[in-house]
């Protein structure tokens, strides 16, 4: 067996459970039970690039690619059998593999392969197995982008960076506090200034008072304004005003950081929240002003 026959997993265990992934990218996903089969129970495991075993495998067999023969052809419903088109024909009317050639190319369409399946066979794998961790599980994709704190990434093997100290960057963290308060937005606030810098939401403050202003509502092409009188409706007032690192456009998101990635997505939960919870302000009429901002004097 060559080096290449080898499969090197790693593995992590949690509770005496046993997860392996190939050590390698190189593979699409964990090998399915119909195509290796271990000396452990194989579990139900909801990450295709993992495999959960109750115990830790020692031994490994592979499926061998199942062998077919071609034991002869026969005639496609819907043809007529005749003297030229028999009912079946044997292995070689076709293609002679002695002389490598070809014959009855004009009928061949019409015939279908009569194919022999021989019984499944395994074979014993070599398996090299590294315990990279005794008290972890994998956790597979993580709801928010994450980085582990120095010195950790590099002492620790990256599938177990998730159980220690980490941090969110504030560029990434503005993202997505901005991509949750516009999935967010109620109807009494709009998204005034939206940048991948930068997001500003102004709540609408509504007045009660009969004051009017001149609109515009002549078309770009119209060589003289035509106005029209409307009621003010209202005001509004920036009520998120953030910004990336290094920029001065508001409040300045910083990176976050938590002992480990739990810890550290129910972090981001709660300062996304923070966020989502300002747009609940729902401003009313001073009843006392009636929107003017002052005070009417008593006669």
């Amino acid at each position: 067996m060559t080096e290449e026959d080898v499969h090197e997993f790693v593995a992590l265990i949690k509770d005496g459970e046993c997860y392996l992934r190939y050590e390698e990218n190189r593979w699409s996903g964990f090998p399915s039970a119909d195509s290796m089969r271990f000396d452990a129970e194989r579990l139900t495991s909801y990450d295709e690039k993992w495999g959960r075993f109750a115990s830790l495998p020692t031994e490994a067999e592979e499926r061998v690619k199942q062998r077919l023969e071609t034991t002869g052809y026969k005639l496609k419903p819907g043809f007529a059998v005749t003297e030229k088109t028999p009912e079946t024909l044997p292995v070689g009317s076709f293609y002679d593999c002695e002389t490598d050639e070809q014959s009855n190319s004009d009928i061949r369409g019409l015939y279908t392969p009569v194919v022999k399946t021989f019984p499944v066979e395994w074979t014993p794998a070599k398996i090299d197995i590294t315990v990279i961790d005794m008290d972890c599980a994998p956790i597979g994709k993580t709801k928010y982008p994450y980085k582990g704190k120095f010195p950790n990434r590099i002492k620790n093997h990256p599938l177990v960076r998730h159980k220690h100290a980490c941090y969110i960057d504030g560029n990434e963290l503005f993202l997505v506090i901005a991509k949750a308060v516009k999935a967010n937005l109620p109807s009494n606030c709009r998204v005034t200034s939206d940048y991948d810098f930068s997001l500003t939401v102004n709540v609408d403050i509504p007045i009660s008072h009969k004051e009017t202003t001149q609109v515009d509502v002549s078309g770009p092409l119209a060589t003289k304004p035509k106005w029209k009188t409307e009621t003010l409706r209202g005001v509004d007032k920036p009520i998120i005003n953030i910004c990336t690192p290094g920029n001065s456009y508001g409040t300045v998101i910083q990176s976050l950081d938590a002992a480990n990635y739990a810890e550290l997505e129910t972090a981001i939960d709660e300062t996304v929240q923070s966020y989502i919870d300002l747009m609940d302000e729902r401003p009313v009429v001073c009843p006392y002003c009636h929107g003017y901002g002052w005070l009417l004097e008593e006669d």
